[in-house]
C-alpha cells in the first residue's frame, strides 16, 4: 500500500492548528473563478477572508474590494503568499495542470496552510503524476494539512455526485455520463480553451498538440472507477471540433459558418473485456445545457438536470462549500470520494 493510499483509508496524522470562530482564508488566484469564489465567501459567516494574491501587476497593492461587485473586507492584494502564514484554508484558483501548480500548492502547505484548489488534475492526481502526488501527500501529512482539488467538472459533477448516486444500488455494472454546457453563458477563457472562433485546421492541430479541450475527463472517470472496484484495463479519449452550421453569436465575436464554435469530448473505461464507464462532454456555442447520469445497477438510475448545471457558479458555490469541510479534514492529500464516501461498495 502506498503512502497516499494509507493516508486516505487510515487518515493518519492529527491535524495541527487551531482557529477561533471564522476560517482564515486566502484567496490565491484572482482569474475570473477566483474572484467568483472570493465573492461567494465575502458573504458567508464562518470565515473571513484575510488575504489575496495573484501575479498581475494590475491587481498586486489594490484592494480586493475593488476587483468585487459586492462588499468585502480591506485586503491588500500581494504578489506571492511566502509571508503569508496561515492556520486556515487557501482558496487557489490558478492552473490545470499538477506539475505546473506544484511549487505553489507546495509553498502553501508549507506555509501552514490547508488548500482547497481548482487545479483539474488535483481532483485525481494519480492518473497525472502518482510521483508530485506522493510528495504533496507527504508533505500535508508532515505539515497537519490537508490538501483538496475539487471544482463543478472535475469534481462534483461527472464524479462525486455519479460516486453519491451509486450509493443506492447494491450493485453497479455500468456508468454513462453526458454533459453538455453553453458556452455563450460561460466565461471568455472557457470559449477559448473550447476552441471556440478556431479554423477546424487549427482546432485539429492544437488537439493534437494536447494544447486545446476539457482538462479532467481522465480524473473524473479513473476516479469513479477505483472508488466502484473497477481494475482499469484502458482508458481511451478523443476530441473533435464542433462546426458552425451558419454564423453564430458568441462571447468572441460572431464566428462564420464552416469555423469551430466548440469542442466534443468522449472517454471510456474498459474492465474485464467490457466498457465501464463512458463519458460524453460538448461544449459549444448555443448547445442546449443540460447534464445526465445513468447508473446500470440494481436499481438503475437516471439523473437528469435540465439546463445542466453552470460551470463557473457551481465550482464557486462547490469549493465555498466546501471551505469548512477542508477546514476540518484529516491531513493528507484527499479526493472527493474521501470527502463524499457514499458509493456503492459492490460491482457486477
Amino acid at each position: 500500500m502506498s503512502a497516499l493510499q494509507d493516508s486516505i483509508e487510515t487518515g493518519a496524522g492529527p491535524k495541527a492548528g487551531g482557529r477561533g470562530e471564522a476560517i482564515p482564508v486566502l484567496c490565491y488566484g484572482l482569474g475570473p473563478i477566483g474572484l467568483a469564489i472570493a465573492a461567494v465567501l465575502c458573504e458567508r459567516s464562518g470565515v473571513s477572508v484575510t488575504g489575496a494574491v495573484d501575479i498581475d501587476p494590475a491587481k498586486v497593492g489594490g484592494d480586493l474590494s475593488d476587483l468585487l461587485d459586492r462588499p468585502a473586507p480591506v485586503v491588500t492584494i500581494a504578489r506571492e503568499a511566502s509571508q503569508a502564514l496561515g492556520d486556515g484554508v487557501a482558496v487557489h484558483a490558478t492552473g490545470s495542470q499538477l506539475a505546473a501548480v506544484e511549487p505553489q500548492l507546495t509553498g502553501l502547505l508549507e506555509n501552514g496552510w490547508n488548500v482547497l484548489s481548482t487545479c483539474e488534475e488535483l481532483v485525481y492526481p494519480q492518473a497525472a503524476d502518482p510521483a508530485i502526488a506522493e510528495r504533496l501527500n507527504a508533505l500535508a501529512r508532515r505539515h497537519g494539512r490537508t490538501l483538496l482539488g475539487a471544482g463543478i467538472n472535475p469534481g462534483f459533477l461527472l464524479d462525486a455526485l455519479v460516486l453519491v448516486l451509486s450509493g443506492a444500488c447494491t450493485v453497479v455494472r455500468a456508468v454513462q455520463v453526458r454533459r453538455v454546457v453553453d458556452t455563450n453563458a460561460r466565461r471568455i477563457p472557457l470559449q477559448q480553451k473550447a476552441g471556440v472562433g478556431l479554423t477546424s485546421a487549427e482546432f485539429r492541430a492544437r488537439a493534437q498538440a494536447g494544447r486545446i479541450g476539457h482538462v479532467g475527463l481522465r480524473q473524473s472517470a479513473l476516479l469513479v472507477a477505483a472508488r466502484l472496484g473497477w481494475q482499469v484495463d484502458d482508458y481511451s479519449e478523443q476530441i473533435e471540433p464542433v462546426i458552425a452550421e451558419s454564423p453564430m453569436q458568441t462571447g468572441l465575436g460572431i464566428i462564420p459558418a464552416g469555423d469551430v464554435i466548440g469542442q466534443r469530448q468522449r472517454a471510456a473505461v474498459l474492465s474485464g473485456g467490457r466498457e465501464v464507464l463512458r463519458y460524453d462532454l460538448q461544449m459549444s456555442a448555443g448547445a442546449p445545457a443540460s447534464d445526465d447520469i445513468e447508473i446500470d445497477g440494481s436499481p438503475p438510475i437516471r439523473q437528469h438536470v435540465s439546463g445542466g448545471i453552470n460551470g463557473d457558479i457551481g465550482t464557486a458555490a462547490v469549493i465555498a462549500n466546501l471551505v469548512p469541510v477542508v477546514a476540518a479534514a484529516r491531513p493528507g492529500l484527499l479526493t472527493m470520494a474521501d470527502i463524499l464516501p457514499l458509493a456503492a461498495g459492490a460491482t457486477g
